[in-house]
């Protein structure tokens, strides 16, 4: 199984692959108060790892894992898994 490369930048903000991203305001603005783990489960989520896969890689319950994709989808307003991924490419989280 493939390991996602990640950088935490501290509870509630983004981590980039590529090193380049948004300013610290900026994620704040477009991903209000995130979790760490919402953020690294959002990381997973964009490589198209299952929830499943993604509670193995953290683990945790696979439920855990499916509460924090319904709280981004919520704190977000997106309506989809996909969107939400799309969204977060976009913003330059991942």
């Amino acid at each position: 199984m493939c390991h996602a490369r990640r950088r935490k930048i501290g509870v509630g903000r983004a981590f980039h692959q590529s090193g380049v991203g948004k300013s610290m305001e900026k994620t704040d603005e477009v991903f209000p108060k995130l979790t760490a783990r919402e953020i690294e489960v959002i990381g997973f989520l964009a490589i198209g790892y299952s929830s499943k896969q993604i509670a193995t890689e953290m683990k945790i319950a696979t439920n855990t894992v499916d509460n924090h994709r319904q709280s981004m989808l919520k704190k977000n307003n997106s309506k989809s898994t996909g969107e939400l991924v799309n969204f977060a490419i976009k913003a330059g989280f991942v």
